[in-house]
């Protein structure tokens, strides 16, 4: 079955909503992040050609919400997918919708992964006041990343990224990740965003009164939490960004080999790992 994106956004916004309701029943405090905000004060919604949605938690709330049972997320048809867990380590952790099917190109996929439709589940850290132990949290942060990257069977031609894979294996995982979220500075005058995939260091570090309340956002006409800082967010993540990209820029199709809204992932991964294995993807 042929999925677009709109389709995609339907699955995804309700998903959403189940997990606002998760949240609301635990007490924990999340907010829509990245794109996610974007759209919402760009387009009152998905922005017309995304096809993934984010959310992120200061660190203490996505702690609580990695404890919330499972029974929670699987009586809505979801599974919550953890970080560093075994057959997907991830510098953060995924919501995924049962029965469905979104496979991502570049990776080998690990026995008993789960693959379908996902919202990403962002944590924001301490960013260290001292300079140097904060250029440290990003490079420490790069290795950790590497080191989850060469678990998940990531294949590349590009030297750097060979050279972090293979460096990143004689590192343990707990040390790494201590001091990426940096938890003995509690006060710190900025936080950071690393193990949310980042990028770019500078759009990923944000003053820490943007995140000490919180407010609501309509998106896609229901109204969902969201830092009260978010214009200023959007402002050092996106520069102007209430202008729109180019045409060239906007990509209006799936980021995935298989999109699947209808078939469960388990169909489809044999397949996918037998042929994947043959191709070197830069």
């Amino acid at each position: 079955m042929s999925n677009t994106v709109k389709d995609l956004q339907r699955v995804l916004f309700d998903m959403l909503v189940q997990i606002d309701e998760i949240c609301k029943e635990n007490g924990v405090r999340y907010s829509l992040s990245s794109g996610t905000v974007l759209g919402a004060v760009r387009h009152k919604g998905f922005i017309p050609w995304d096809d993934d949605l984010d959310l992120m938690f200061m660190r203490d709330e996505y702690e609580k919400f990695l404890r919330i049972p499972q029974e929670a997320f699987s009586s809505r048809g979801l599974t919550l997918q953890k970080e560093y867990d075994k057959t997907w380590p991830l510098t953060f952790s995924k919501v995924r919708k049962n029965n469905t099917t979104y496979i991502e190109r570049r990776l080998d996929v690990l026995e008993g992964a789960h693959l379908g439709v996902y919202i990403d589940i962002f944590p924001v850290d301490n960013l260290s006041d001292n300079a140097l132990h904060a250029t440290m949290q990003w490079h420490i942060f790069h290795l950790l990343a590497a080191k989850c990257l060469g678990k998940r069977g990531y294949k590349t031609n590009l030297l750097k990224k060979k050279f972090a894979m293979a460096v990143s294996r004689f590192f343990p995982t707990e040390p790494m990740l201590r001091f990426v979220k940096n938890e003995k500075e509690t006060d710190t005058k900025n936080v950071h965003s690393f193990l949310g995939a980042a990028v770019v260091r500078e759009k990923t570090i944000y003053p820490r009164n943007l995140f000490e309340s919180y407010t609501e956002i309509v998106f896609e006409g229901r109204k969902f939490s969201v830092i009260s800082g978010y214009k200023e967010y959007l402002e050092i993540t996106y520069g102007d960004y209430m202008k729109l990209p180019s045409e060239e820029e906007r990509q209006a199709a799936l980021h995935a080999e298989v999109v699947d809204l209808n078939t469960s992932y388990e169909v489809y991964v044999k397949k996918l790992n037998n042929r994947w294995k043959e191709v070197e993807i830069i």
